[in-house]
């Protein structure tokens, strides 16, 4: 398995090479980290909108081929138990400062999907940033930059 095919936070931004440490492992952390951030982020509000399951969908979908509703649905459902900060504090050891940065990118276009901010979204991205062991103003300038790139949102 390549790393561009092991790592790719949102199916048109691949990332290869941007993984210090290969094998197998990692790319199943890596697939389990993006569907328990996704379930973070949507969940964060108590509420699901198309636009939001869609593109958790096809975020997920990049790393999990086959990743439907039904598993969505589940990871909202256990996203409170899932080893998620465990998860990130190894992937924030094994991926360069651009690899950590495109899931927090990812997290971000989920965030505003729906249009909006909701302040519990945004700290759910933050948290990923953090987990990732990233300085909370680079994490701060993934998210305004995402935001600006879709169109600013109400918040």
């Amino acid at each position: 398995m390549t790393t561009d095919t092991a790592v790719r936070p949102h199916a048109t931004e691949p990332l290869p090479d941007h993984v210090n440490t290969p094998g197998d492992r990692l790319a199943q952390q890596l697939a389990a980290a993006v569907r328990e951030i996704v379930a973070l982020v949507v969940g964060a509000d108590n509420q699901v909108t198309p636009q939001e399951r869609r593109l958790a969908l096809e975020t997920v979908g990049a790393f999990a081929p086959g990743y439907g509703q039904a598993d969505l649905r589940s990871d909202l459902s256990r996203s409170a138990s899932a080893p998620l900060e465990q998860r990130l504090q190894y992937l924030g050891a094994c991926l360069t400062a651009a690899g950590q940065e495109g899931l927090v990118r990812a997290a971000a276009r989920v965030m505003i999907a729906d249009g909006s901010v909701d302040p519990r979204e945004r700290l759910a991205v933050e948290a990923v940033g953090e987990a990732l062991g990233m300085a909370a103003q680079r994490v701060a300038a993934l998210i305004d930059t995402a935001i600006d790139e879709m169109g600013r949102p109400a918040e």
